[in-house]
């Protein structure tokens, strides 16, 4: 006797069951079988599922519709009473939204906006945040905060004056902001007030700067790591020696920190131990960029090479050659997503395939000269350039609210 095991079982223990089919399978063949086949082929856990087991997010804050009219001495109950109903969320028509969006980055379906004389100068840095604020330091000495809204425009908020000589790179989280300058200082800010806190040196120009809660860290033209640490409000700090020339770039994940040079070198250290625990060295030329999450590298090289790297094994594990047809000079990388993206003082933003090293497409009009930074999430890329613009190229013009994904 034939039974549709399907009916029988409660919908949370089939929806599970098919969960583990391939896609292709759920929409093309089960859902044909029977009306209630459809119907739990279209449920929600399901796709909540599919969803989930991609590695895909969505930004709960932007989801979420807001409070209002809620008064500031209410119980939890009464925010709970006064919270507008919070719909469910459609997960079938959010996997078909993160699916396009996939699609557009590996196709280079893509829509890109100049803003161009964003600065009087060149501009060397940038940060954008999931608050849609922008960050851009040039070489007009300024840092300029915009608004940058979710169609790629971008509207001018403040303007930042505190450094003598260009602004070579900085990091925003939340209410602070710190700068790195040709004039050999870093600036740490708060936004609220838009002041200048603390000063720090080093004695040539600072090229690149990270922080999280526990260190900031600064590099310099100087060939020297400093490390401040943060709960002394800076007080004290040391350096870290082993760079024979110009340390172009810096990445830290909690304490282990990674230096890139122009003695084509990098380096990784724990802070805890103050010692270098690692040194790569397959570059044939200056390191001029890097990225890092924990446990792989990504860098660019003035031999116009990108390198992936596992600090792990402590081995190149992939090599691009000849990726850009002159300095690779800023690139970023997300795992997840599959993608790394590296810009070039060729002219070119360039997306490769993180698994295989394949060229994925390389976006043609971004910008007319040298670029300098590039920083990218779910749904868009933001640059800067030499050619004094900023320019978002946007995956997600065709996925509506794409900024939900994160």
């Amino acid at each position: 006797m034939r039974r549709d095991f399907i009916r029988d079982l409660p919908i949370e223990l089939s929806t599970r069951i098919l969960s583990y089919l391939p896609l292709t399978d759920i929409t093309q063949s089960v859902s044909l079988v029977s009306r209630q086949w459809w119907s739990v082929t279209r449920s929600r856990s399901l796709w909540h599922s599919l969803f989930m087991r991609q590695g895909w997010k969505i930004d709960m804050d932007r989801f979420l519709p807001p409070l209002t009219n809620i008064p500031a001495n209410c119980t939890a109950l009464a925010h709970h009473e006064s919270a507008p109903p919070i719909a469910p969320v459609d997960w079938l028509d959010m996997y078909k939204r993160q699916h396009l969006l996939q699609s557009n980055w590996a196709h280079g379906d893509c829509r890109t906006i100049r803003w161009p004389n964003a600065h009087t100068e060149s501009i060397y840095c940038l940060q954008f945040d999931r608050h849609n604020r922008l960050f851009t330091g040039s070489r007009d000495h300024t840092v300029k905060v915009w608004y940058l809204a979710d169609n790629g425009e971008i509207t001018p908020l403040a303007t930042l004056c505190a450094h003598t000589g260009s602004v070579l790179t900085l990091q925003v989280d939340g209410d602070t902001l710190i700068t790195g300058s040709s004039d050999a200082t870093i600036c740490v800010w708060d936004l609220k007030t838009q002041t200048v806190l603390h000063t720090l040196r080093h004695s040539d120009s600072v090229l690149s700067l990270r922080f999280n809660d526990k260190w900031l860290v600064t590099s310099s033209k100087d060939r020297t790591v400093r490390v401040w640490e943060r709960g002394s409000a800076y007080a004290s700090s040391f350096e870290l020696r082993g760079h024979r020339v110009a340390i172009n770039a810096v990445q830290l994940v909690d304490d282990i920190l990674v230096s890139a040079s122009g003695d084509r070198t990098i380096k990784v250290w724990d802070l805890g131990t103050r010692s270098c625990i690692l040194t790569l060295s397959d570059h044939t030329r200056g390191v001029a960029c890097l990225d890092f999450d924990g446990k792989y590298i990504t860098s660019g090289s003035s031999d116009r090479s990108i390198r992936i790297w596992n600090i792990e094994t402590g081995q190149c594990e992939r090599t691009i050659i000849n990726a850009h047809t002159d300095l690779v000079r800023t690139i970023m990388f997300n795992r997840e997503m599959g993608v790394i993206v590296s810009g070039s003082y060729d002219e070119s933003i360039k997306v490769w395939s993180f698994e295989s090293g394949e060229l994925l497409h390389r976006i043609k009009t971004a910008h007319t000269s040298r670029v300098f930074k590039l920083m990218f999430d779910r749904s868009r890329i933001v640059s800067c350039s030499h050619d004094k613009a900023v320019t978002v190229t946007d995956f997600g013009a065709n996925v509506p609210n794409a900024r939900l994904f994160c």
